[in-house]
């Protein structure tokens, strides 16, 4: 659970400019996402907005409500952009987190966000971009780049975790054999699951 926690604690306290009041929005909704939620609301966020597809309601947006996300979109429901500006109106997104990685979402976040705003990409893609960045510069908006963590990430989750402040048990979701690694494998990827772990068969 380091590994996610770890992530997530750099993302929003060392890389993004997060100020507490600030609204956010964060793309995605498995481990990384919703530690980045917890990460926020530990910081002083006020509305914190997760977009996922909608096979993320029954689990996922859940436990995203339970470590302080105010909203959850579903993508594949909802228009995003619209949902968003009814929320918080216009120009009331500083800052989005892109725990997901989809050059979509990118284009995505160059509307939603205000002038000035800021990016943190924490997912991966491999897939080409379709679309001008233009707005990345017209309105002068900082695309930062997120991989991994550092040992002072490491060193003050500990101490979250260590103080109750960080939830990692909540992001456990199934306790499984190895002999049964398939079944967690389709939780995953059915989204009925957010941390599978298995254990050597008794």
């Amino acid at each position: 659970m380091l590994d996610p926690i770890g992530n997530a604690y750099m993302a929003v306290a060392q890389r993004s400019n997060l100020l507490p009041g600030d609204n956010v929005v964060v793309f995605g909704a498995g481990t990384l996402g919703l530690g980045c939620v917890q990460m926020e609301k530990i910081m002083g966020a006020a509305e914190i907005i997760v977009v996922a597809s909608s096979a993320n309601e029954a689990v996922r947006f859940p436990v995203a409500k339970k470590f302080g996300a105010t909203h959850c979109i579903s993508y594949d429901k909802e228009n995003v952009e619209e949902k968003i500006l009814e929320l918080v109106g216009e120009n009331n997104i500083p800052i989005v987190y892109d725990c997901a990685g989809s050059p979509s979402l990118l284009k995505q976040s160059l509307n939603i966000l205000r002038t000035n705003g800021q990016i943190i990409r924490v997912g991966m893609s491999f897939l080409p971009l379709n679309f001008s960045i233009n707005d990345l510069s017209m309105k002068a908006i900082d695309l930062v780049g997120h991989m991994a963590y550092n040992t002072v990430s490491l060193k003050h989750v500990l101490t979250l975790l260590e103080r109750k402040m960080f939830d990692a048990k909540s992001m456990i979701t199934h306790i499984l054999p190895l002999s049964d690694w398939q079944e967690g494998f389709e939780l995953m990827k059915n989204r009925q699951g957010i941390k599978v772990i298995l254990k050597y068969d008794e």
